[in-house]
């Protein structure tokens, strides 16, 4: 969850329109019949390859994820995206972490029900905050002397249960990886399948 997401749509265009203007005061958005998408500056469509370049930008499912990318991005380089994998879901929720971190995975420590947004790093917790109301939230593991370490991971539901999920991971001007994103609202008779 970025910075941006419990901000109103108001206040994300308010956002955009405060930074559109290191962009010569252009910002473009743009809605496809496949989604939205979104750049800093005007859009050109004449030329050669300029129909390609737009085609080559994120699309996002909504406006809110599409402004949410566009102020992740502040340059003028939008990202390209590309997709690197699919994910297979059997526990109706998905996690991300650090893999180095795999080895505190505790497979015997029940779940803290006082906070399911910082839950235990294991399948417990996973659970107990992807059934909050919150639907994911925030994992944790213990120290040695019993510290709590925060941001050991974080918690998911994928919202539709279990699937093949594609994964996304989008560049910024410099070939950098600059985000990674999960469809989990594509059907999973839509994912795709295994694209490698």
């Amino acid at each position: 969850m970025n910075k941006h997401s419990k901000t109103s749509i108001k206040a994300l265009l308010a956002v955009v329109e405060t930074l559109a203007r290191q962009h010569g005061g252009h910002v473009s958005i743009l809605r496809f019949t496949t989604g939205w998408k979104v750049l800093w500056g005007t859009v050109n469509l004449d030329g050669p390859g300029r129909r390609a370049e737009v085609e080559a930008l994120p699309t996002y499912g909504t406006l809110r994820e599409a402004l949410e990318g566009l102020l992740a991005c502040p340059s003028k380089e939008m990202p390209t995206r590309r997709q690197i994998g699919i994910v297979h879901v059997d526990s109706g929720q998905l996690m991300v972490c650090d893999p180095g971190y795999l080895d505190q995975w505790d497979h015997k420590e029940p779940a803290f029900a006082e906070d399911p947004l910082r839950a235990p790093f294991s399948y417990e917790g996973c659970c107990a905050a992807s059934s909050s109301d919150a639907h994911g939230g925030q994992l944790h593991s213990r120290t040695p002397d019993g510290a709590v370490f925060p941001g050991i991971g974080v918690v998911s539901s994928t919202g539709h249960g279990d699937g093949i999920f594609p994964v996304f991971t989008e560049f910024d001007a410099e070939g950098l990886p600059c985000r990674m994103i999960v469809e989990m609202r594509v059907p999973p008779e839509e994912s795709g399948g295994h694209p490698f």
